[in-house]
């Protein structure tokens, strides 16, 4: 996995509006917010059944602000992009892991027993949450049951 896959998954250059594709590339972006189309990507492609779009922005901020963002196209803040962020990196990894986006998606979704019976995608608003989410990816990539 590469910024280039995370920066993909966020819209790529349709979004940014140049090619993005280094990690420090990635990390000025974060710096100075993401255009608030990378946050409608990330609810486009994840949004299903398992995972609400209530779900996604508990992950990034407040509902009503990314909302707001949204619909007045502005930026998001550092901390915002820095979780979608967060979120379009693991969600990418979880399908390298799994073998699809598609079913990286769906385990992001259910509830795991390996993380308590939580969803991946509810650890994902903390730093702390996110290296639980990567170690049992981890785990499974070298088949451990996660």
């Amino acid at each position: 996995m590469t910024a280039l896959d995370t920066v993909e998954f966020l819209g790529g250059s349709n979004v940014f509006g140049r090619a993005v594709s280094s990690d420090l590339e990635l990390a000025n972006e974060v710096a100075r917010g993401f255009p608030s189309g990378a946050l409608d990507v990330v609810l486009r492609t994840l949004q299903s059944d398992a995972i609400s779009q209530a779900s996604i922005y508990a992950v990034i901020g407040s509902a009503r602000t990314l909302q707001r963002k949204r619909q007045r196209r502005t930026r998001l803040t550092r901390d915002e992009s820095d979780r979608l962020a967060r979120l379009a990196r693991l969600a990418v990894r979880a399908g390298e892991a799994l073998g699809s986006s598609e079913k990286g998606q769906r385990w992001l979704g259910k509830p795991n027993r390996a993380l308590d019976g939580m969803r991946p995608l509810d650890l994902l608003a903390s730093d702390a949450g996110s290296v639980l989410v990567a170690d049992a990816l981890e785990r499974i990539e070298h088949g451990v049951l996660a």
